[in-house]
């Protein structure tokens, strides 16, 4: 399908006039062979009074009336966005975009094209290039835009335009944090996030957009050898995007449709490979040194945890976004800890599986990027990838055990046991048993709950007597 066969497809007929173009995204996916998702319009006149004076089928929403910026939502489920020129011609108007590869324009039937910055050539060199300084100066949101381009597509940025960047960084931080934090959710999306981190970092927005960053830059960890917290954060994220790019291939291939599934869902890949950047972040505030030179950083995840819900509320991350992140950096060890532990038991592997719900599987695959990216010495892996199969199995297991849930709290009231918090801690004991499968009957599980009950009472009696330290 050539590309006004495409538009007739999917822009109403009202569009097709002689002063409209085709601009931006649509003309560059379509050069590059994508998908395209939705149409950028351009008119020579007013998008306000062309609204007005012509029946457009769909939703129009003003997204910035005073720039004479609208959107159409058609029936069909696509997006038009529609603008009015800005300058007197439609030349001006290319000149002024934030990029070259965006400055592309093809009258909606498709005779005339007008590609006055050399897009085209730029997009056959897979290079990202801003025509000139003021076009980066005019939204600073451009700064990380690029980065996002350079995350989705894998393109180069031009040196001039790194420099202007460099120069420009600090003004990133005048940008509205809700833009920021789309921008951030799409570059996290792409195919060369740490690519895009590393040059961020070395042009200065990484740490104007996360300032938290900075302790991590100038701190190091040493086990064996010293080894600086962000280097380090940044080879995790590297290996972690490599791993979910290539999963058959990866130390959990036998994993790969869980963490596949996983991935799949709305922006998750963005939330792991982003706890991977943070999953550290709770290290310089709670560093300390040993006698033997070795780093300890106790608690660093629950601090990590409060430092990137503080983040995230800043640029604006939805509440389930908060959620998912924190959990994530909060639990970032627990890999760790239940492969380092020799006795690592099915009932804790069933916790953890409960604990951990979808995220089982890319947590561990984030531990793993986290032990190959730290001095050699210290660790290996092949306990991380024996807790993958022993959850593995466990799920196997799990999903031909028929019910869902071996006890109920309707049970325990049965067995005369009073309603209250303790009905949690004696029904996930004994479904993690039952997972595990030292459980296999009902009437084994009201046994256990009888045993559970007396120790787990005095156990919260004892508790609740213990004096407050304030």
């Amino acid at each position: 399908m050539d590309f006004v066969e495409i538009l007739r497809d999917r822009v109403p007929p009202v569009f097709f006039q002689d002063h409209i173009y085709v601009v931006g995204g649509t003309v560059r996916d379509f050069l590059l062979n994508k998908p395209i998702r939705d149409i950028d319009l351009v008119i020579v006149g007013r998008a306000r009074t062309f609204l007005q004076r012509h029946r457009v089928p769909g939703r129009v929403i003003p997204l910035k009336p005073e720039n004479d910026e609208f959107r159409i939502v058609l029936p069909n489920g696509t997006w038009i966005d529609f603008t009015g020129i800005r300058g007197p011609d439609l030349i001006t108007d290319l000149e002024e975009r934030d990029f070259t590869i965006n400055s592309i324009a093809v009258s909606i039937d498709g005779r005339f094209w007008f590609d006055p910055t050399h897009g085209k050539q730029d997009l056959q060199a897979r290079t990202l290039r801003t025509f000139r300084m003021r076009n980066l100066r005019a939204d600073p949101l451009r700064l990380l835009r690029a980065f996002r381009f350079q995350a989705q597509l894998g393109f180069s940025i031009e040196h001039r335009t790194q420099q202007w960047i460099s120069r420009l960084s600090s003004r990133l931080s005048e940008a509205a944090p809700e833009r920021i934090h789309y921008e951030l959710i799409e570059l996290f999306s792409g195919h060369d996030v740490s690519l895009a981190l590393k040059n961020m970092r070395t042009m200065g927005l990484l740490e104007v957009i996360f300032p938290e960053l900075r302790a991590m830059a100038i701190t190091d960890q040493r086990y064996e050898t010293a080894q600086n917290l962000l280097d380090h954060t940044l080879h995790v994220v590297e290996l972690l995007e490599g791993f979910l790019h290539n999963l058959e291939a990866s130390p959990l291939s036998f994993a790969a449709a869980e963490i596949a599934q996983t991935m799949e869902q709305d922006h998750h890949q963005a939330l792991l490979l982003m706890a991977a950047l943070f999953h550290d972040i709770g290290k310089p505030p709670t560093r300390s040194v040993e006698p033997n030179g070795r780093t300890r950083f106790h608690g660093h995840e629950r601090v990590g945890a409060e430092m990137v819900e503080a983040l995230c509320k800043r640029l604006r991350f939805s509440n389930t976004e908060i959620r998912t992140l924190t959990f994530l950096v909060r639990h970032h060890m627990y890999p760790h800890h239940l492969a380092w532990d020799e006795h690592m038991t099915d009932r804790a592997v069933a916790r953890y599986l409960r604990r951990m719900g979808e995220w089982a599987f890319p947590l561990i695959l984030l531990a793993i990027a986290d032990a190959l990216a730290s001095p050699p010495e210290l660790i290996g892996i092949d306990r991380h990838v024996l807790l993958a199969k022993r959850l593995k199995d466990l799920k196997e297991r799990q999903a031909q055990q028929g019910p869902k849930r071996i006890l109920t709290g309707h049970d325990l009231q049965a067995l005369g046991i009073p309603p209250g918090p303790i009905y949690r801690k004696i029904l996930e004991t004994i479904q993690d048993e039952y997972v595990a499968g030292s459980i296999r009957t009902k009437e084994q599980a009201l046994q256990r709950a009888k045993e559970l009950w007396n120790p787990l009472v005095v156990q919260s009696t004892e508790k609740n007597r213990t004096p407050s330290k304030n």
